[in-house]
């Protein structure tokens, strides 16, 4: 039940039909048989520097953008929860186009996610198209951004 409540929540709410897929996986884990990356319910499931990584295979997200108005909060992509502390409206999209490179000059930080992540990760955008957010990276007061803790 563990491993199929964080493939929904990484893998942004889907279920599975029927159970083989993630039976399979647990298995596998369980073995500590090596794994290749795999995906199994829009989760995409690595090893990298010696940990085990779950993340939303970025194919599978949000494709569109989404207008979040002032004062409002936006359940996005099932996995994260955005809220306008401003007066203006906001653009919440996929940060497809964003390498490892690029997230961590506009953060200013090192970040150890996959790639993978980055790219499917929420991008948060002012209506000068300012960059508010990447991910849980919050670069303005005027947005709040978590993650979910229900799929």
């Amino acid at each position: 039940k563990l491993l199929s409540r964080v493939l929904a929540l990484a893998g942004g709410g889907q279920r599975p039909r029927a159970l083989g897929p993630v039976e399979r996986l647990a298995t596998r884990l369980a073995a500590g048989a090596p794994l290749a990356a795999v995906t199994v319910l829009g989760t995409r499931i690595s090893w990298r520097g010696g940990t085990l990584w779950f993340v939303r295979e970025a194919g599978r997200g949000a494709g569109s953008s989404a207008v979040l108005p002032p004062a409002a909060t936006l359940f996005w992509d099932r996995r994260f929860r955005i809220t306008n502390h401003s007066s203006g409206a906001f653009e919440v999209r996929m940060a497809r186009e964003f390498s490892r490179q690029a997230a961590e000059r506009l953060v200013g930080a090192r970040i150890v996610s996959p790639a993978s992540a980055i790219r499917s990760a929420p991008l948060v955008s002012g209506a000068g198209g300012e960059v508010l957010a990447l991910g849980t990276y919050r670069l303005s007061e005027s947005v709040a951004i978590e993650m979910a803790s229900s799929a």
